[in-house]
């Protein structure tokens, strides 16, 4: 999630370019894996944010994810780790 604001007022409507540069993940809009892609352009909400969902693709990976408003540039870091599944015992 990024939030835009130009000369510290919020700022509706403003696109901002998310995009999976590194790693094995994409971005998605919503939480749902078929909408995925390596990048997106989201517009901002009436607060000014715009966030989208990372997806990873392949577990225990680190990725890259970079938003840019303009000129202005974030790069998130993230890390995937397998899931792990508890063996029920009766």
């Amino acid at each position: 999630m990024v939030k835009v604001s130009i000369g510290g007022v919020l700022k509706a409507g403003a696109p901002v370019v998310f995009e999976s540069i590194q790693g094995a993940g994409r971005v998605s809009a919503t939480a749902d894996r078929n909408q995925s892609n390596n990048s997106l352009v989201i517009k901002t909400d009436a607060m000014g944010l715009a966030k989208v969902y990372f997806q990873p693709i392949l577990f225990g990976s680190i990725s890259q994810i970079v938003a840019q408003a303009g000129v202005a540039k974030v790069t998130f870091i993230a890390t995937s780790t397998n899931p792990t599944v508890a063996t029920p015992r009766f």
